[in-house]
């Protein structure tokens, strides 16, 4: 398979560039408190990460370069475009769960859905209705998402509706 070339490159891109200054201001302001941070970051890897963890144990697939080449290659592409410092676990879900997720607290949660039409391999074609659920990027934002973007046949009206819907 042949890859196709990074498009752009968003080097040293920084979560803060995508901040509303109300909350930088309140971040900075938690920041002050001594053992916070430590402290929240344990609750999560405790709580939320753990659980998300085996969740997708128990409901999702680890894919590597291996199994779905063609969606390893979108994901490392998006990772050089992101200028990410590694490359970390991508999950494949069946709808209506996000169809990608990257987890951890020292590493972003990343959620990637996909319209929510089915690939038809033998048919090599897209089969059903897009049911591509925009409003549930505020639920996914609100669990920890540090970013939600759109894979297959996702486009720009869908990631505008999902800017709208996170109050972006």
């Amino acid at each position: 398979m042949h890859s196709e070339p990074t498009l752009h490159r968003l080097e040293s891109l920084s979560p803060r560039a995508f901040q509303h200054p109300a909350d930088r201001a309140a971040t900075a302001a938690l920041g002050q408190v001594p053992g916070l941070d430590k402290a929240i970051r344990r609750l999560t890897e405790f709580r939320y990460e753990r659980a998300l963890r085996q969740s997708l144990l128990a409901n999702a697939v680890e894919v590597g370069p291996r199994q779905l080449p063609e969606v390893w290659e979108i994901y490392e592409r998006a990772l050089r475009t992101l200028d990410m410092p590694e490359t970390y676990g991508l999950y494949i879900t069946q709808y209506p769960l996000a169809n990608a997720v990257a987890i951890g607290t020292r590493k972003p949660v990343i959620v990637y859905p996909n319209s929510g039409e089915r690939w038809d391999a033998t048919g090599r074609r897209w089969t059903g209705g897009s049911r591509f659920p925009p409003a549930d990027a505020a639920r996914w934002v609100a669990a920890g998402a540090a970013g939600v973007g759109g894979c297959c046949r996702v486009g720009p009206a869908d990631i505008a509706a999902v800017a709208r819907a996170v109050g972006r």
